[in-house]
Parts: structure tokens; sequence; C-alpha cells
């Protein structure tokens, strides 16, 4: 090697080792710094320790303390008892639980929205269970499935079988509505329609979930499944749960043991106020059932629904009734009355005197036939007329007056038979010749039989318009003034 190389070696080797040297020099400040720095924290900690052993909490702040830690204990046993609950349910709604629990714990989206979700006083709430979309051949399927989930003793496990019935009742929908979409497609491909067409559709299945009202006292929750191809096919069902009693709610909970005639009075009531602006309903309601659908509103009054084509043309699309508890509570307490004093009245009548209250006021009408009550749209915005129990000829029937913005007397109805039992072609016999007698003239006959399956006839005479329907479990007399002759 060179003597200048060598040279140079020497140089560089006398860098490396002064740069070694600074480095082990300022390792060793950093140790020392982080050792004082340490020292002094320590003695911070034990400063501050002192500190707070020396403070005295005041009696007060200790009861409150206490007091959050026995709440918060409550509420751990709560959830313990909720999950043993679960445990001791079956398989299938311990594995809903296990994914349920999974996806909160793994999927921060679903955590976050489900944390979010409204609790009614720590007692009940609703979250998504699951939700999921997919696009197949040019068809959309969006799913939303919901989970009850009731912390409280009450229940018994009644959250669980309802959860396991929407699952179930969801997937079905979704699975089924599947099907038909692709039959559908298949018949249009078959009947000379083209992939551009088909696509043209945005055919799109849907199901999920709306929550109708949640209080303290209620919950309502709508499943709705619908197909924007075909309304024939859309479903919504209905659950109802009243959380102080810890049970699904009916009809005859809410209305009593008189529901049906409760909620058919006020729905037909409700019918003619929308036939005034031009709501055009099937002839001859059948009334409701005990399996009628319905949900809560925010008033605790059930809304009893009718889908498309079920008491209307599909052109009316859903109808909706709001049934006052409060008027069918005030129509208890006055069926309550002892029945001498309902006597002592009288509440015997003839056609005639039905027909004579008409262009009669209100005022003058209230105290026929034993005592009339009021009859009031379900918000008591409206005064639709009285109803009457009479009997005429010795037969109890129920009657309806209807009046005007000024409180006249515009229509009355007979109800003979009003879907308790099915009509006998030999009473229809005896009321028609009733009410030919009475107007004196020959009753004309509808040749036609309506969708609803009602047949009818009028008569014409002395100023008086009277018509009978006729169903399969209804029979109804109605009386209203000739055109122009109430004024």
């Amino acid at each position: 090697m060179k003597r200048e190389e060598l040279k140079q070696e020497e140089i560089r080797q006398e860098e490396m080792q002064e740069n070694e040297a600074k480095q082990g020099n300022m390792q060793e400040n950093e140790v020392k710094q982080g050792t004082m720095k340490q020292q002094r924290d320590m003695s911070q900690m034990e400063a501050a320790k002192r500190r707070y052993d020396e403070t005295e909490i005041p009696d007060e702040l200790s009861d409150r303390i206490q007091s959050e830690i026995g709440k918060a204990t409550q509420k751990r046993k709560k959830l313990i008892v909720f999950h043993r609950r679960i445990q001791r349910g079956t398989t299938a709604a311990a594995a809903a639980v296990i994914v349920f629990t999974a996806a909160l714990n793994t999927n921060t989206a679903f955590a976050e929205t489900a944390g979010n979700l409204p609790v009614i006083g720590t007692v009940a709430r609703v979250l998504t269970f699951r939700s999921y979309e997919t696009e197949q051949e040019d068809m959309k399927i969006s799913v939303e499935i919901p989970s009850i989930e009731i912390i409280s003793e009450d229940f018994q496990g009644l959250e669980q079988s309802v959860n396991e019935e929407i699952l179930r009742l969801c997937e079905q929908y979704a699975n089924e509505a599947k099907v038909r979409a692709e039959e559908y497609r298949q018949a249009f491909l078959d009947t000379g329609g083209t992939e551009e067409e088909w696509a043209a559709h945005n055919i799109e299945i849907r199901v999920w979930y709306e929550v109708k009202v949640q209080t303290e006292k209620y919950l309502s929750l709508a499943i709705i499944g619908t197909e924007n191809w075909s309304s024939a096919y859309n479903e919504t069902r209905y659950y109802n749960f009243d959380l102080e009693k810890g049970s699904m709610v009916t009809l005859q909970d809410m209305l009593g043991e008189n529901f049906k005639e409760t909620a058919d009075s006020q729905i037909r009531a409700q019918m003619e106020e929308r036939r005034k602006e031009g709501t055009v309903f099937f002839d001859g309601f059948e009334g409701i059932n005990e399996n009628t659908p319905f949900y809560l509103n925010e008033e605790g009054n059930p809304v009893i629904v009718f889908e498309a084509y079920e008491i209307a043309p599909g052109s009316e699309g859903q109808q909706e009734f709001v049934i006052d508890v409060n008027a069918s509570q005030e129509n208890a307490s006055q069926e309550d009355i002892p029945q001498e004093n309902t006597e002592a009245v009288g509440n015997t009548a003839n056609l005639e005197d039905l027909a004579a209250l008409l262009g009669k006021s209100d005022e003058e009408t209230a105290d026929k036939f034993g005592g009339g009550a009021e009859n009031w749209s379900a918000d008591h915005a409206f005064y639709i007329g009285r109803t009457y129990e009479v009997e005429v000829d010795e037969i109890p029937c129920k009657a309806f007056t209807t009046c005007s913005d000024d409180k006249i007397v515009e229509s009355v109805s007979l109800w003979i038979v009003s879907g308790e039992r099915q009509v006998e072609e030999a009473e229809v016999t005896q009321w028609r010749d009733r009410v030919t007698e009475m107007m004196g003239t020959e009753p004309v006959f509808d040749e036609q039989i309506s969708e609803g399956g009602s047949k009818n006839c009028r008569w014409t005479g002395n100023g008086i318009i009277a018509s009978m329907n006729q169903m399969t479990d209804i029979l109804t007399v109605s009386f209203q003034p000739a055109v122009g002759e109430l004024k």
C-alpha cells in the first residue's frame, strides 16, 4: 500500500473512534436524563398521593358515590339476568345472539349504528340485526332485519320468539320475492322482451322495518316487504308490545270486549267522511276481526290498516283508520247505564220514525230512541252524527245518523245484520216488504253485483230515497233526501 493511502486510512480510523466516543457519551447522557426524569415523576406522584390521602371526603359526596356504585351494580344484575335468559333459549336464538354480539365487536359501522339507537327507559330498543344488499340479473335486493332487545324479567323470553319469527319472515319474503321476480323476468323474455328492456324495469325487492311508536308504555314495530314491479305482493306485519305488562297488545286489550263493534262503528263513520272528500270504497264493509292488522300511534290509539284492494280500489292505496280509545271508553261507560233507565225513555222505533229524522237538527234528535251517543271522527275534529240502539218490530238494530257542518241530519242508516251472522233470504224479503209498505213504491233492483259482492235495491217517494244493501253477513237499510229535498 502506498504511503498516502496508509495515511488516509489512519485518519478514517481516528474519525470513527471519535464518532463512537461521541455516541457513547450521548447515550450515557440520555440514560442519566431519563433516570432523573423518572425520579422527578415518582417524587411528584408521591407528593400528590400524600395530598390526596390527607384530603377529607365530605359525607354527602361519599353517599352519592356509594349510591352510584349501587345503581351500576343493579344494572349489571339486570344485564346478567337478560343474558342468562338468552342462554335458556333455543339453539337458533343463541346462535343469533352470538352472531349479533360478534357483529357488534368486529364491525365498527354496525356497532355505531346500534349504539346510536334510542333506548326506552333502559327497557327496550330495536337494533338492526342484519343488513345486506345484492344485485343479480338486473335485480336489486335490499334487506334490513331488526332485532328487539328487551331487558325485563316480565317478558319471559317473548322477544326471543318474536325475533326468530321476524328473521324467518324477512328471509322468507326476500326469497319468495326473488323467485317471483325471476319468473316475471323469464315470462317477459319468453313473450318477446329483450334484456335491455328488462334492465330498464329496475326491479327492486326491499325488506325493512319501521318503528311506529316508542314510548315508556308501548313499542310498535312494522316489518315491510315491497316489490316495485307489483303491489299485489307487498306485505306488512305489525308487532305491538305493552312494556308495562310484558306482553303483546291486541285490539281487545285496547278497546275492550266489544272491540269489533267499537272499531267498526268508527271505521264506517270515517269512511263516510272520506267518501264526501272523494275517496271510493267497495260496498258492504264487513268489519274487522281479531286478526285485523294494526299499529299504535303516539297517543296510544290503535291504527287499523287495510292494504290496497282490501276495502277500496287499488288506486286509493292503503287505508288507515285511527280508533279513539277514549271514545270507546266513553261508549263503554254509557253501556253501563242500568237497563231500566234506558227503557224508561224508550228505544223502540219504526222505519217512519227513522226517516223522520232527516232534515232535523242534531239537537232535536238527541233524546230519540233512548238517547243517542255522539259520534266523532277519530281525531275529534269532525262531528259525524249519532248512534242509537233501537228495536224495530222487536228486532234489535243499530241506527246511525250523519250530519252536515251545521249539524243537520243528512242520512239515516239502520244496520240489521252487521257481520255477526249470516243473512237469511227470508229476512231480506221481510225487510224489503217493510220498506215497500213504508215508501208506497216498488223497489228498483240493481242488476249488477258490486265488486264487494253486495246486492242493492232502492225506492223513491215522498222526497226520500230508501236503499237496501245485502251481503253475506251484512244487511242495511238507509234513508236520505232526494236531490234538493233537504234544502
